[in-house]
This record gives C-alpha cells, sequence and structure tokens, in this order.
C-alpha cells in the first residue's frame, strides 16, 4: 500500500508523541516489528549504536532521560516522500558527564507497510 504525506504526517505526529512519551504501545502502533534505530554515536561503526525493536528504542529513550539534562528539540521540520521522512532539528542540552552539546540533526525514517521501519541518526555538533 502507498501511503500519502497527510497520512505520514499523522504517522509521524503519533511517532514523535509516542517517542518523547516513552510509550510503548503507542510505539508499537507507529513502527515495524523488526524496526532499527541507528544512532547518531556508538560502537556499530560505521552506523552509530543500533537498536532493534520498541524495547531497545525505550532503553536508549529511557538512558537518556536519566543522565542527560535540560534536554530541548528545536526548529523541527519534517520533508514527506513516498517511503521516506526527512526530520531536521537542533537539540541542545548536557550529556551525562555534564559536557553542553548543541547539534543540527537529520533522521531519515524508512517507512514500509505504513509504519516506521527504521530511523537513522545524524548530528553534526555545533558546540
Amino acid at each position: 500500500m502507498e501511503t500519502n504525506p497527510p497520512d505520514l504526517k499523522a504517522l509521524m505526529q503519533r511517532f514523535g508523541r509516542s517517542f518523547l512519551d516513552a510509550d510503548k504501545t503507542g510505539l508499537q502502533s507507529c513502527v515495524t516489528s523488526n524496526v532499527e534505530w541507528h544512532l547518531h554515536a556508538g560502537p556499530d561503526a560505521p552506523h552509530g549504536r543500533v537498536v532493534h525493536g520498541v524495547d531497545g528504542m525505550l532503553e536508549v529513550i529511557r538512558w537518556r532521560r536519566a543522565n542527560w539534562l535540560d534536554v530541548r528539540y528545536q526548529d523541527v521540520v519534517y520533508t514527506y516522500t513516498e517511503n521516506l521522512v526527512v526530520q531536521t532539528f537542533r537539540i541542545v542540552g548536557a550529556d551525562q558527564h555534564g559536557s553542553r552539546f548543541d547539534c543540527r540533526g537529520v533522521d531519515l525514517y524508512e517507512i514500509r507497510e505504513d509504519r516506521v521501519a527504521r530511523k537513522d541518526s545524524f548530528w553534526k555538533h555545533i558546540l
């Protein structure tokens, strides 16, 4: 089934809300059963850390909540194509060591069967 941009916009609104709330049921309704998240950093070169499934995503979200401080997302913009959503944003905060970060980010969301199948994250450090 082909997804059109209004459907993708609604999907990404649900996904974003569920992601920020760490809502397992909400995420499960938005992603494929084998969803992958390729984080911007980590040991799995060149992809950064790769986590699988909703439980893997929640593990990262919860770790960030426990270890990062004063995180703010700004300048969030979405661009929709048939099977790909591009999200650009700025993220500002402090990491687990208290070091400030200020980054421009791009997330590429692969859409399959009207759900997010892959989230691939890239960050460029301003600070």
